[in-house]
């Protein structure tokens, strides 16, 4: 059996408890709504969030996905931005 160390408790922790938020909102919002497409689609902007937060504070954490060049990081970017396009024709719908 392996233990875990306090560095790793601390990263752990939080980051569980994210995840069951999440999977928790989700729940909801099938029960409520009932639309898993539309669930779905507005699930997929945390693709977004991570690309936004890799540019801003990637570097902190010693990620290095940010010197991959200005052309990737805006391709990624506009990807991201037809998810959000795809996010607003589904709640017009």
């Amino acid at each position: 059996m392996h233990t875990l160390s306090q560095a790793a408790w601390r990263w752990l922790a939080p980051g569980a408890v994210l995840l069951s938020l999440q999977a928790l909102s989700i729940a909801y919002a099938l029960s409520v709504y009932g639309s898993a497409t539309a669930v779905n689609v507005v699930y997929s902007l945390r693709g977004i969030i991570s690309i936004v937060l890799v540019i801003a504070i990637g570097a902190y954490f010693g990620n290095v996905e940010r010197t991959a060049g200005a052309a990737v990081m805006t391709r990624r970017l506009i990807s991201g931005a037809l998810i959000f396009i795809a996010v607003l024709l589904v709640l017009i719908d």
